[in-house]
Parts: structure tokens; sequence; C-alpha cells
């Protein structure tokens, strides 16, 4: 009589096949790589992808950077722009007190 083995989730092992072809994307797909390009031998390919990543980094950040300036000069004329319309305001204010006075001294003089 042979002994059996029994077949658990831990003890089983499955005949063995390629399993790729579950995971591998349709031809259709932006993310399938055809075999010539998935096995690329460029030796360079993972340098450049450095560099070009660098730089792209680079260039976001130059562009934040610019963004940030942009933005705080904006907001400094803008400062600037209401303090000059403050300060024109007073001396409207002050224009108008002194015409006001001028005015009551010139009708107090006449009586």
């Amino acid at each position: 009589m042979a002994l059996v083995e029994r077949k658990t989730r831990y003890g089983a092992t499955p005949a063995w096949a390629n399993t790729f072809i579950n995971f591998q994307p349709a031809s259709d797909s932006p993310m399938f790589l055809p075999e010539e390009l998935r096995f690329d031998r460029d030796e360079l390919a993972r340098i450049r992808f450095q560099k070009e990543e660098k730089a792209r980094k680079l260039m976001n950040e130059a562009l934040r950077v610019e963004s940030i300036k942009t933005q705080t000069n904006f907001y400094n004329f803008k400062h600037q722009q209401e303090e000059m319309l403050k300060e024109i305001r007073e001396r409207n204010k002050l224009k108008a007190k002194a015409e006001v006075i001028n005015a009551y001294e010139q009708v107090s003089l006449l009586f």
C-alpha cells in the first residue's frame, strides 16, 4: 500500500509554469513593452534615465522658486499700492480739514 501525502495549502507544490503571463500588461496597454525593449542591453540607459530625472527635478525646483518669486513680487506690489492709497487718503483728509479750518477762519473774520 502506497502512502499518499495529504495536500495542504502549506505543503502543496504546484506544477511549474510560466506565471509571467498572468502579470504581463496587454499589448494595447501603455505599460506594454515588447521583448526587445524589455531586455535592452544598453549599459547607459540607467545613467541616462538618472540624468533626465535629475534635470527634470532641477527644472521643477527652478519653476517652483520662480513661481514663489512671482507671487512674492505680486503681493509686495499690491502692498505698496495699498500704502500709497492710504497715504493719498490721509493727505486728502488733512487737506479737507485745512480747507474747513481756513473757511471757518475766513467766516469768523467777517463777523
